[in-house]
């Protein structure tokens, strides 16, 4: 009986670490390549949304442009300069306008 509890007990707590947020995707830190990028964002809805996001691409090194979708979720942005932002930093500016990456499109 006692090792039925302490297996119950730790599924509980593994249930509840994995709930509280999950597993965070790592994106790749490699400056991108290409002369201008397409990713997917969902949560947004309106254009105060697609500012929030403008407003804070637009404050990453390199990125210049800034074309948001809402219908769509996809944010265009074209790169410039001699440093080129990579996908963690596109990723870290969306979730903190407060809305979620999606990734890169092909």
């Amino acid at each position: 009986m006692n090792k039925l509890s302490i297996c119950i007990g730790t599924c509980f707590i593994v249930l509840a670490l994995t709930s509280c947020g999950g597993v965070k995707k790592i994106y790749s830190t490699e400056p991108l390549q290409a002369s201008s990028v397409s990713f997917n964002v969902a949560g947004m809805g309106c254009p105060k949304c697609a500012h929030n996001i403008t407003m804070l691409l637009d404050r990453v090194v390199g990125v210049e442009d800034i074309q948001v979708d809402m219908g769509t979720g996809v944010v265009d942005v074209n790169l410039t300069g001699d440093s080129h932002p990579n996908e963690a930093d596109l990723a870290t500016a969306v979730e903190e306008a407060g809305f979620t990456y999606k990734g890169m499109n092909e």
